[in-house]
């Protein structure tokens, strides 16, 4: 039997399709916030052509807390939260009891 890490870090799918061709964002020049501007709206749209749009519409989006804990080290709080009209997971949100030494 193979070890989990390998088991789940391998695709379920034999075929994923040819690799897209890559091309840089800013050819030519660096980056300025009028360049982005202007090929923002040409990314977006290739983007959406290659992820496609949901087969669901709106849903309640709001999360769902689950349990609270204190552990030596952080407040726990687990929440389920909603990905899909269908569908949850579930999320930690560990907050320090002690201030941090440094920049996170």
């Amino acid at each position: 039997m193979k070890p989990l890490s390998e088991q789940l870090s391998r695709p379920s799918v034999d075929d994923i399709g040819e690799p897209l061709p890559l091309e840089p964002i800013f050819s030519g020049c660096g980056p300025t916030l009028e360049g982005w501007e202007a090929i923002r709206p040409r990314i977006l749209s290739r983007w959406r052509q290659v992820i496609g749009a949901p087969s669901f519409g709106d849903y309640e989006q709001t999360a769902e807390v689950l349990e609270r804990f204190e552990a030596p080290c952080f407040r726990g709080t687990l929440y389920s939260q909603p990905t899909g009209p269908e569908h949850q997971q579930q999320v930690l949100l560990m907050e320090p009891l002690e201030p941090a030494d440094g920049p996170r």
